[in-house]
């Protein structure tokens, strides 16, 4: 499990930080307590990660491959040239993280995957 926090991510886990909108510090505890949550589960392929507010790390090695990405956002001459590796009906990060689709996508950010950073 990768913890994921920051300075400013007050709504996952307040510990009284300071944060963007309060430089002395958010109250304690007012949150949706993600280690709690955390620490019970970290999820499996079956489930849907929701993004509240705070935006997403899609560069963090345990995210990045489990974001969606909006199919009909995909230009359809991009996507005639995509292979569905892993046969779910869908183009994600994990197919296009596979050598059959390297010659259709480019690490932009130079980062070694792509990522939301490539488009």
């Amino acid at each position: 499990m990768t913890r994921i926090s920051s300075s400013s991510n007050g709504g996952s886990n307040n510990t009284g930080q300071p944060n963007s909108l309060a430089a002395a510090g958010g109250t304690y505890g007012l949150d949706i307590d993600m280690p709690a949550a955390w620490s019970i589960t970290t999820g499996k392929m079956t489930k849907v990660l929701a993004v509240l507010d705070d935006g997403v790390d899609y560069t963090n090695p345990d995210v990045y491959l489990n974001i969606r990405l909006n199919q009909g956002e995909i230009p359809a001459s991009f996507k005639a040239n995509l292979f569905d590796t892993d046969s779910d009906g869908l183009i994600t990060f994990r197919d296009l993280n596979t050598a059959a689709n390297a010659a259709f996508v480019s690490d932009l950010n130079a980062n070694g995957y792509i990522d939301g950073g490539d488009f």
